[in-house]
């Protein structure tokens, strides 16, 4: 956690005291530190305090460093993006555009920020032929009910942690993933994420969950134990873009998961991805298939830790390697999704442990849901279950055809056994940073630090470090 700290220095001489002055503003302006920034207050999210914590800490703070504020508090969803997108404001006149809410906030506001990029670029914006990088840094303070990508960010949600790191204007790029609709002609663009998107149990979770907004954070609670009770798997197929390298005559996948190398400050890793970014490098892929039935799939473009769950789906996935980490878990006994419940919500132990679960660590993978009738099983030595298929690679007991499922847009006029209503009651939905996405069968790519943020990184002693410990102080001498 970062904290202020004041340093008093004395001389009886005016003259010395004036150089003083005009030597550490000269120093300030060399660190290029955003003088004008725009901020959207989301009052609705998480335990809707955002705005008692705004005016608590971060408007003090930004008025000692002299930062000028123009705030806007949202009032709907999508405002933001709306706003972004509009072209109402010339994002010019500012030195970054800020949001204080939770996760689904900061979405809103990348999106938007990408999406107008795209239009000043006059792209189409349904089907771009690439995504460009916004020249304008966003940040985040922590205010919403998890706040996982503030977590992931600067190692903690402590609200002053985040605003000193937007003061302080060092930046850095992040990932962001983007979502296309899997059809046969050009795949649409539907969305841009930043945590995860996840398609099973959690996906469940926050659809249920939306018929219960007036418990508020507590909803998700509710939620997630009707459906962790139950215990849904979810067929599909899964094709994996896996880079491979050539070791010793033996090919070898390029990327290892499980390598143990966090992302913290100075990241060699992410630092060696933006150099490339621009030559990327190329490397023999393959395509790998993964078929079953599931109880979650999930696309994680950062480790998604948080105060709940400390190692997230996986610690040593990086914020700007230009990779996601694709976590499957596979559909298995009541008694294996309690191990998964305490492995996810443990200090010391990673969900990769577990047998049920893979990990890939890949630049674009695609999904496509499949609809099972007469479900009949059989298990595997990692205790996972999968649907049991005849000889010819359907399922026995389906009389619908269990080829590509249709998307939401699909009309219905199919027979009763295959019908559109009762296909989506065997299909999931897509959680996409906190938002439904109805379509289930997408692609998904990796956008190599396709935006920048406000941060610093997770410096090695933040773990180490004993919160309000005096003894302890950073390069900068304000933060602990």
């Amino acid at each position: 956690k970062w904290r202020v700290q004041q340093l008093v220095l004395y001389k009886n001489e005016h003259r010395i005291v004036k150089l003083w002055y005009q030597r550490l503003s000269e120093d300030i302006r060399e660190q290029n530190r955003p003088k004008n920034l725009l901020l959207f207050l989301n009052p609705y999210g998480g335990k809707q305090k955002a705005f008692a914590l705004f005016e608590k800490y971060a408007k003090p703070l930004f008025k000692l460093a002299q930062v000028d504020i123009n705030l806007i508090i949202t009032q709907r969803a999508q405002q933001i993006y709306d706003i972004m997108t509009s072209q109402t404001i010339n994002l010019n006149n500012y030195d970054g555009v800020v949001c204080c809410g939770g996760d689904g906030t900061f979405a809103e506001l990348f999106n938007g920020l990408v999406y107008r990029t795209m239009i000043d670029l006059g792209m189409d914006i349904n089907q771009p032929p690439y995504l460009p990088k916004p020249s304008t840094p966003i940040g985040i303070i922590p205010a919403g009910s998890t706040d996982t990508v503030a977590y992931c960010l600067n190692g903690t949600t402590d609200i002053k942690t985040s605003i000193l790191h937007i003061i302080l204007g060092q930046t850095h790029g992040l990932d962001i993933s983007s979502v296309y609709r899997n059809t046969e002609r050009r795949p649409q663009l539907l969305k841009l994420y930043a945590s995860v998107l996840s398609y099973g149990f959690l996906g469940d979770v926050t659809l249920e969950s939306e018929n219960y907004r007036w418990m508020g954070p507590k909803r998700y609670d509710y939620s997630g134990a009707k459906k962790f009770f139950r215990n849904r798997g979810y067929s599909g197929d899964i094709t994996i873009h896996v880079e491979n390298e050539v070791i010793d005559d033996e090919r070898v996948e390029r990327n290892n998961p499980h390598d143990g190398v966090r992302c913290l400050e100075n990241c060699q890793r992410c630092l060696d991805a933006s150099a490339k970014s621009g030559n990327p490098i190329d490397c023999d892929t393959q395509k790998v298939t993964v078929s079953g039935k599931f109880l979650m799939v999930n696309g994680a473009n950062i480790s998604c830790a948080c105060s709940r769950s400390p190692q997230g789906f996986n610690p040593y996935c990086h914020l700007g390697d230009g990779y996601l980490d694709l976590i499957l878990v596979r559909h298995t006994s009541f008694f294996n999704n309690i191990r998964l419940l305490l492995a996810m919500s443990s200090k010391t132990k990673k969900i990769s442990d577990l047998p049920f679960v893979e990990i890939y660590r890949t630049k674009k993978f695609s999904f496509k849901g499949r609809v099972v009738g007469a479900y009949q099983g059989h298990g595997h030595d990692n205790g996972a279950i999968d649907d049991e298929l005849d000889q010819t690679g359907t399922t026995s007991a389906s009389s619908a055809s269990t080829n590509d499922i249709a998307n939401s847009t699909v009309t219905a006029g199919r027979t009763a056994t295959g019908s559109l209503k009762e296909d989506n009651k065997l299909l999931s939905k897509w959680n996409c940073d906190g938002e439904i996405l109805m379509d289930t069968n997408i692609i998904v790519e990796c956008n190599c630090q396709l935006i920048n943020v406000f941060r610093r990184g997770v410096s090695c002693s933040d773990t180490s470090s004993k919160e309000n410990d005096p003894g302890v102080l950073n390069c900068c001498g304000v933060c602990k």
